[in-house]
C-alpha cells in the first residue's frame, strides 16, 4: 500500500510540474521528506540522470544561450543544474549579456559570483578583461569556480575575493565598467554612488531581491536616478521548443530541465526579476538602450 502510494504521488508530482507549480509548498510543504524519506531521492537521482544525458549530448558543454560552447567540469555543481547545461538559465537577459560581450568592457565585477557560471562565461567570451568575483561563501564556491575558469583557460583573467562591501567595491570599481549583482538584500548597502563616483558610469545588471529587503527596487531607481537610466526586466515564459537538446525527451520531463525556481522556506516562490541601470554618460554604453 505504501508502495502503491509513493507510485500515484510520483504521477502527481510530474502533472503538476507541467503546470509550473511546487508540490513540497502544497502539500505538507515541511514534513513531506519526513514522511515519504525517498521521495526526493528518488527525484534527484531522475534529475542527475537526464543532467548527465544532457552532458553527454552536449559534449561536456554549455549546450546554447551567451555562454555555449563553455566547458562544465566534472566535479562542479553546475553539472547537476540541467537549465545551465541547456543553456536556458535566466535567459531574460540574454540579451543583455550578448551585448556585454559585443561591447567587450575591459572591467567586470561580479557580486556574488556563486559557482562562477557568469565570472567564467564573460571571462570565456569576451578576449581581454578582467573580472573581479565577489563571493562569500568560499567552500564550494570558490573551488567550482577555480576549476571551471582552469579548464576553459581564463583563470589568469580573474580575481576572487571574499564579501563584497561598498568599500570593497570602491577599491576595484573602474569608470565604464559592468557589474552583476546578486546578493539577495545587500543590492542597497553595496551599491552606494554616494561612496563609488565610479559607479555612474558603469553599466549595472541587479537581480531583485525584493521580498528579501522590501523597497530594494524604488531604492535603487532613487538612488541613481540623476546618473542612469533604469529597465525592469521580468521573468519570460521558457519553451521547450527553443532548446533542440530537449528533443530526446518527453514533453513533461522537458518543462521540468528548463524549469527555474526561487525558493523563499516558508514565504513562497519568487520569480526571477531584474533592474538594469544604464549610464546616462559612457561613451562605452551610451546606445545600450536603443539596442535592447
Amino acid at each position: 500500500m505504501i508502495s502503491f502510494t509513493r507510485k500515484m504521488l510520483g504521477k502527481i508530482y510530474e502533472k503538476l510540474l507541467l503546470f509550473g507549480q511546487e508540490l513540497q509548498l502544497i502539500i505538507c510543504p515541511k514534513n513531506i521528506e519526513y514522511h515519504f524519506p525517498d521521495f526526493n531521492t528518488t527525484e534527484r537521482k531522475r534529475m542527475n540522470k537526464a543532467c548527465q544525458k544532457l552532458l553527454t549530448k552536449s559534449a561536456g558543454t554549455v549546450f546554447s544561450g551567451p555562454f555555449a560552447g563553455m566547458k562544465i567540469s566534472e566535479n562542479s555543481y553546475l553539472k547537476k543544474c540541467s537549465e545551465i547545461i541547456v543553456g536556458s538559465y535566466e535567459q531574460e537577459i540574454h540579451k543583455i549579456i550578448n551585448y556585454v560581450i559585443c561591447r567587450a568592457p575591459k572591467h567586470i565585477i561580479n557580486i556574488g559570483s556563486a559557482y562562477g557560471y557568469y565570472t567564467v562565461g564573460l571571462a570565456y567570451r569576451i578576449q581581454k578583461t578582467r573580472i573581479v568575483a565577489f563571493e562569500a561563501q568560499v567552500k564550494p564556491c570558490w573551488h567550482d569556480s577555480d576549476e571551471l575558469a582552469k579548464i576553459n583557460n581564463v583563470d589568469s583573467k580573474i580575481i576572487q575575493k571574499g564579501t563584497c562591501t561598498s568599500k570593497e567595491l570602491v577599491k576595484c570599481c573602474q569608470p565604464d565598467s559592468f557589474i552583476l549583482c546578486d546578493v539577495e538584500g545587500a543590492e542597497t548597502d553595496i551599491l552606494a554612488l554616494g561612496e563609488n563616483p565610479n559607479l555612474a558610469s558603469c553599466l549595472i545588471l541587479v537581480e531583485l531581491h525584493d521580498f528579501c529587503k522590501e523597497e530594494t527596487t524604488p531604492l535603487l531607481i532613487q538612488e541613481f536616478i540623476s546618473t542612469h537610466d533604469a529597465v525592469i526586466v521580468d521573468e519570460s515564459i521558457r519553451n521547450p521548443v527553443e532548446y533542440r537538446i530537449l528533443d530526446a525527451f518527453p514533453e513533461y520531463m522537458q518543462r521540468i530541465l528548463i524549469k527555474e525556481d526561487r525558493r523563499i522556506p516558508d514565504k513562497m516562490i519568487t520569480w526571477s526579476r531584474f533592474m538594469l541601470l544604464v549610464p546616462k554618460q559612457s561613451s562605452l554604453w551610451k546606445t545600450f538602450l536603443l539596442s535592447i
